[in-house]
């Protein structure tokens, strides 16, 4: 659905002539209107990785561009994620739903139709992977969002992308949230640990037989009431629904740094280990080379990251730390800040030489 589409179905369902819920998603607004400066980051947010990441490799398309090295598609001012509100698939924390329009977002992994592509199972043949060296493969525009839903539309139960942290700010309209700290995330599941309830709500599912252990996770939700014109932190790892109590539009961002890349880690762990298991069968008709390849390629779709990515990330995060404290205009807690940032982009980027060593 365009923009357009959505515009118009929010005119007739006003006019009572749609009575369908839909909820514009991950619209990177920011992105698609740069030179248009509708809002600043608060600044207790403004310690932002993974944003930062996505306009660095922005300018470097620029750069390369203006020097003809390359042709970049002008993006889409027509696009939005519009989705039925009783689509379990949709998200708040910028991840794409199936058949969405929703940007090039590769997933964060709480989807349950998870890639596990295997050449040699689609073609019957030994496994040959067509995984580009680009990082391109794996990239955002940003993960800068506007969402604009009407009353009722709501977003099950997810952690955000990338185990990142998150901030929405309500522009207008209220929400209702229901926040599940990590240490209680297992008792969503259902007895097999496979599929997640879609919410916190006992009445909305089919019984404690198929989610047993729901009634306890509901004792430790934390719920509040969004108003308009406020801000929600969201740590990383922590389980959330929420809910338009009111036509309602919002500002959310995903972002990552020195001291959340922990979880980060861990989920890159979490989906090597799926990703590698998924697939098993395929090994004995692979190289070794070849199947990492494909474990590497199913993350990516799984996740949004793999080790490619998490280098490449970490190196560019390392280089512009390392280049603000050859300058001398940071001192005092400025300076400390990036002297830990930089430290804690060399231990990811050894975590990964040693994991890519060991496989």
């Amino acid at each position: 659905m365009t923009l357009a589409e959505f515009a118009e179905w929010w005119r007739m369902h006003k006019a009572g002539q749609d009575t369908r819920l839909l909820y514009l998603k991950d619209w990177h607004f920011a992105h698609e209107f740069p030179h248009y400066k509708a809002y600043d980051t608060p600044g207790y947010f403004q310690q932002d990785w993974l944003n930062e990441y996505y306009d660095m490799k922005q300018t470097l398309k620029k750069a390369r561009c203006t020097k003809g090295l390359m042709t970049v598609q002008p993006a889409s001012v027509d696009r939005c994620g519009c989705v039925s509100a009783a689509e379990s698939a949709a998200t708040e924390d910028g991840r794409p739903s199936n058949g969405n329009c929703t940007g090039d977002h590769l997933g964060s992994g709480e989807d349950t139709s998870r890639a596990h592509y295997c050449p040699e199972q689609a073609a019957g043949n030994s496994c040959q992977p067509n995984v580009a060296s680009s990082q391109d493969d794996v990239v955002s525009s940003d993960y800068r969002f506007v969402y604009l839903g009407c009353k009722d539309t709501w977003t099950p139960l997810h952690a955000d992308v990338l185990r990142s942290y998150s901030w929405s700010t309500n522009v207008a309209g209220r929400k209702h949230w229901k926040l599940l700290p990590p240490e209680y995330t297992h008792l969503v599941y259902d007895r097999f640990g496979r599929e997640m309830a879609a919410s916190c709500d006992l009445a909305g599912h089919e019984g404690r037989d198929r989610f047993p252990n729901l009634d306890q996770a509901c004792r430790h939700v934390v719920e509040c009431i969004q108003e308009s014109g406020e801000t929600i932190f969201v740590p990383s790892g922590w389980h959330h629904t929420v809910r338009n109590l009111e036509d309602t539009l919002s500002i959310n961002h995903n972002w990552l740094n020195g001291y959340n890349m922990h979880w980060a880690w861990a989920l890159l762990q979490q989906e090597h280990a799926d990703a590698t298991a998924a697939i098993e069968d395929c090994r004995s008709g692979c190289s070794a080379e070849e199947f990492e390849e494909l474990v590497q390629r199913n993350m990516a779709a799984n996740c949004g990251m793999n080790y490619a990515f998490m280098t490449d990330f970490m190196r560019a995060i390392l280089s512009r730390e390392m280049d603000l404290l050859r300058s001398g205009g940071e001192c005092g807690e400025a300076r400390s800040g990036h002297v830990f940032s930089v430290a804690k982009a060399r231990s990811v980027l050894a975590k990964l030489q040693q994991q890519q060593s060991g496989v």
